[in-house]
């Protein structure tokens, strides 16, 4: 017959090496340690406008034209 499993589900599956109830605990630590704004006193944030990214990086690769000549020998 094949094996029997049992009903207990398995373990989360660690990130980084860490269980979520150490980041859990470390979390509601670290807000009981410091007082923080509410959101309320925030100002909203500006509304979002799409446009297209420049890479100043990748563009001059684009525009490039051929090398220039070698120099001609004497």
């Amino acid at each position: 017959p094949p094996p029997t499993r049992n009903p207990t589900a398995p373990p989360p599956p660690l990130r980084n090496g860490h269980s979520p109830t150490i980041h859990r605990s470390f979390v509601d630590d670290f807000e009981s340690k410091y007082s923080f704004h509410p959101l309320d006193d925030f100002p909203p944030p500006d509304e979002y406008k799409h446009f297209t990214k420049i890479y100043p990086s990748k563009a001059g690769r684009v525009m490039r034209g051929a090398p220039p000549l070698p120099p001609v020998g004497r």
